[in-house]
């Protein structure tokens, strides 16, 4: 490709908010972003030194091994700037481990950061296909879902095998009610991608593709039953990944049973995510609450669908 600058900056700062893949049916293809937690990721071209990547938060990788390192160098081959020095500020809002997209936030970030520092522009396609490597690193495998959602904001599907393919939806009369796990950091993306089994039978293909056809079409009609009902069918995924998850079955009963349209894993997990009405999301969390005592484990939220992004802040 080479590079072309279109502008000429020292020092960029990038925010990309949390999010929510797999909602349910859509495994690896969906990805919500939530405005609960944040990223915020500042880029500066040195002209001495290398690369260097440092994390506001203990216990976060640093350098090689954080996930902006594989995104940055993805991006120098990309554009062919074999010299590219930059120093990488990482201030880590969004816990790790508990299934909000932690490393595809860093990530989306650290692209769009890039992408404004050296002017390069770069589709949003080739943003998203960037941050996926960083994915790619911590899961052992790339996966775009968490890192189309933060980078776009909305509902986004993505193309699996193509990143450059995607839809996205503005859901505005939704409510999320959040689960949010207090054991910080034990699940990991590529342990809980290992224990899924790596076939399914024909007939749970076929009622899965119909699960899908139903969430897609739901989606873009604004049926929010509808599209609770197919959150809700997490198939082999939610099965697998519910062993896990304390209490998790009961969990999700008292959820719906409170009113939430659909319940489902959030990501890899722990945590978990409900979907309701604009307006029933703390009535939703009292109903759960006189049903089931969970908070020693688990803090419940109510927030809503980010529409924003990743944003340049600077």
């Amino acid at each position: 490709m080479g590079l072309r600058r279109s502008k000429t900056l020292k020092r960029v700062t990038v925010e990309a908010v949390s999010s929510i893949a797999n909602l349910g049916c859509m495994f690896d293809l969906v990805g919500m972003a939530i405005p609960v937690f944040r990223d915020r990721v500042t880029i500066s071209e040195k002209s001495r030194e290398g690369l260097k990547i440092r994390v506001n938060r203990p216990g976060i990788p640093e350098g090689k091994l954080n996930v902006a390192y594989p995104v940055i160098e993805s991006f120098r081959k990309l554009i062919e700037y074999n010299d590219m020095k930059v120093e990488v500020y990482i201030d880590k809002g969004v816990p790790s481990g508990v299934g909000l997209g932690s490393s595809g936030a860093t990530a989306a970030a650290t692209a769009v950061a890039l992408n404004e520092l050296f002017g390069t522009g770069l589709s949003i396609g080739d943003l998203i296909a960037l941050a996926g490597e960083g994915e790619r690193a911590v899961a052992g495998e790339a996966h775009y879902d968490n890192v189309s959602a933060s980078i776009l904001g909305g509902i986004v599907i993505v193309n699996p095998k193509n990143p450059r393919e995607f839809f996205r939806t503005e859901p505005r009369s939704l409510e999320v009610v959040l689960f949010l796990s207090k054991g910080r950091g034990v699940t990991k993306t590529r342990s809980m991608r290992q224990v899924l089994p790596r076939g399914i039978d024909l007939s749970s293909t076929v009622y899965w593709n119909w699960t899908v056809s139903k969430f897609t079409r739901a989606l873009i009609e604004n049926d929010l039953k509808s599209l609770g009902e197919a959150i809700s069918e997490g198939g082999i995924v939610e099965e697998v990944r519910a062993k896990y998850i304390k209490r998790y079955w009961e969990i999700k009963r008292a959820a719906l049973e409170s009113g939430a349209l659909g319940f489902n894993i959030s990501g890899a997990g722990p945590s978990m995510f409900a979907i309701c009405k604009p307006g029933q999301g703390y009535r939703i969390l009292l109903g759960i609450k006189r049903r089931i005592n969970i908070e020693e484990y688990l803090e419940l939220l109510v927030t809503s669908v980010d529409l924003h992004g990743a944003r340049v802040l600077s």
